[in-house]
């Protein structure tokens, strides 16, 4: 058996270009994952205003998110209501 291959040091020494590119991966990765994070939080955020006010109560939401779920329903609300009102003053007029 030949003793001086395995004798050889170990070598920590990384080119620059690879260090350059670990770090550049790195970053991405972290990044990848704050925005995934992100837009998890978004979803369950968006899901959280389609509950009515009743459920985000029982549920222990704070009162700002039950306002705005609130006003957006009420919103919402009046949309329709203005949508049916133009909709009979379309058909009424007739020239």
């Amino acid at each position: 058996m030949n003793t001086q291959t395995l004798a050889r040091p170990l070598s920590l020494y990384r080119p620059w270009s690879q260090r350059v590119l670990s770090a550049v991966a790195d970053v991405l990765s972290g990044w990848r994952q704050s925005v995934s994070e992100w837009q998890e939080n978004r979803r369950a955020e968006h899901a959280l205003r389609e509950l009515d006010e009743a459920t985000l109560r029982d549920i222990g939401v704070p009162t700002w998110l039950q306002e705005e779920v609130r006003v957006r329903r009420e919103h919402q609300h009046f949309d329709r209501q203005l949508m049916h009102i133009r909709d009979e003053n379309a058909a009424s007029r007739f020239y």
